[in-house]
């Protein structure tokens, strides 16, 4: 079991995007949204080298271009994408699926 300490990259892109669709409020606290992640990466089925990947890749993201990968419009946000490693847009829109 993780924790969002473990992948920080993909916890503050996860995290952007629930804050930026009102899923961080009175009934969901951080608290949840972080267990709700924690159960999120420990089910997926990529390898953990290409969660790796992702994560370092997010993780050095400044705020700006965190911005536009996770909450931007959207052809910036796929333009952006095509510099990250594979399954960042596949892990970040099963994440808006699945808790947003």
């Amino acid at each position: 079991m993780t924790d969002h300490l473990h992948w920080p990259g993909l916890w503050r892109a996860c995290f952007l995007i629930t804050v930026d669709n009102g899923g961080l409020n009175r009934f969901r606290s951080e608290e949840k949204i972080k267990r709700e992640f924690r159960d999120f990466i420990d089910r997926r089925p990529e390898p953990a080298e290409i969660l790796r990947a992702i994560d370092d890749w997010l993780k050095d993201l400044d705020e700006e271009r965190l911005e536009t990968v996770t909450v931007g419009e959207h052809t910036e946000m796929e333009e952006a994408l095509k510099n990250g490693p594979v399954f960042t847009d596949t892990i970040l829109g099963a994440w808006f699926d699945e808790h947003c």
